[in-house]
């Protein structure tokens, strides 16, 4: 059951409970990823881009290498091969091993969740979708 609002493709970690999960929030390391396809009907949104709702009951998606459509995080230029880590919203960003507070937005740097697989994806001031294959 999601603990709170968030889309198909975000990182998710667990909630307050074993049974909620939520956007990851960059405080422990995600366990999969906020699916589209594998939530029941009853509970999918009209689209992928569409928020679940509080509440909703979702299918999480986990498996090295498997391709994910994940959100990137504003403000970046991405290559096929970078590595991404959890920005501490659900969303992706550049991973940099000596990262600081500023560079993930988290309080301590998480290891890379995802490989880029897209040529070229630039996230200007909003996000945008990245074709990604899992490392979690």
């Amino acid at each position: 059951k999601l603990a709170e609002s968030a889309k198909a493709g975000m990182l998710a970690v667990v909630g307050t409970t074993d049974y909620d999960v939520k956007k990851a929030d960059g405080t422990k390391m995600p366990f999969g990823w906020i699916g589209y396809e594998h939530t029941d009907y009853k509970f999918r949104p009209a689209s992928y881009e569409t928020a679940y709702e509080t509440g909703d009951v979702v299918g999480i998606v986990a498996g090295g290498n498997i391709e994910v459509y994940a959100i990137l995080d504003g403000s970046q230029t991405i290559v096929a091969g970078d590595l991404l880590a959890d920005a501490g919203n659900g969303m992706l960003v550049k991973y940099n091993p000596e990262c600081t507070t500023a560079d993930t937005k988290t309080t301590a740097p998480l290891p890379p969740v995802a490989k880029a697989l897209e040529g070229k994806v630039t996230a200007e001031n909003v996000t945008a979708r990245i074709h990604v294959a899992s490392l979690i």
